[in-house]
This record gives C-alpha cells, sequence and structure tokens, in this order.
C-alpha cells in the first residue's frame, strides 16, 4: 500500500536516539544524515 507520500514499497527508520554521544561533533551527525539521505535516495530509484 501507498505510503502518505505516494511511495510503495520497503522502507526504512534511521533513529539516533539513545546511540549517539552529546559529544559527537554536530558536523558528524550532518555528515551521517546526509549520507542516510543519499542512501534513501538511490533506494528509491
Amino acid at each position: 500500500a501507498p505510503d502518505p507520500a505516494g511511495q510503495t514499497g520497503v522502507g526504512h527508520v534511521f533513529n539516533l536516539g539513545h546511540g549517539i554521544s552529546q559529544f559527537t561533533p554536530p558536523e558528524h551527525v550532518a555528515h551521517l544524515v546526509d549520507e542516510v539521505h543519499s542512501y534513501s535516495a538511490r533506494q528509491r530509484r
């Protein structure tokens, strides 16, 4: 069934939650999020 955005197929949820230290440099987190977005975009093609 389509999701609210009209997409179909298998998806994933990436959740940092408590799995990241408060001392992690913000630029490292930003890089990780960018990589997840890039991966997600490739999977939707």
